[in-house]
């Protein structure tokens, strides 16, 4: 299961990148979502690596629980205003939620690929020892 899931992220990571959010281009949108599902439902692969253990558990948490508070942050955020200050305001902590969830997701990818294979449930698998 475990490699279905990581090319599951490899291409949702594509989809993202090839295709730019852009609000004016139905398609181009669409395949942007798709992607970020794909990277979304990638992270599941942790949890089959360590057989659901705590660390597992942890990561996803943080990941969908960031997931869910930049997409209500993003959804009710001012997007029009007369002070410019405002919108930038809240365009630079919707980033900043984002970037913390993408730190979060190269977590969760490092510790699937250390953990995969032979290490397989090894919490304590590290690219350092």
């Amino acid at each position: 299961m475990v490699p279905i899931f990581l090319y599951v992220a490899a291409m949702g990571q594509f989809m993202t990148g090839h295709f730019e959010l852009n609000l004016m281009d139905g398609v181009h949108s669409t395949g942007h979502y798709i992607g970020v599902m794909g990277i979304s439902l990638g992270t599941l692969g942790v949890g089959f690596c360590l057989q659901w253990n705590w660390l597992a558990v942890g990561l996803l948490t943080a990941y969908y629980g960031l997931l869910v508070i930049w997409t209500y942050y993003c959804a009710v955020c001012p997007k029009k205003s007369n002070d410019m200050r405002i919108v930038t305001r809240a365009s630079k902590i919707c980033i900043g939620i984002e970037l913390v969830m993408f730190n979060v997701y190269a977590v969760i990818l490092a510790v699937t690929c250390y953990a995969s294979g032979q290490n397989e449930g090894n919490v304590f698998t590290s690219p350092f020892i």
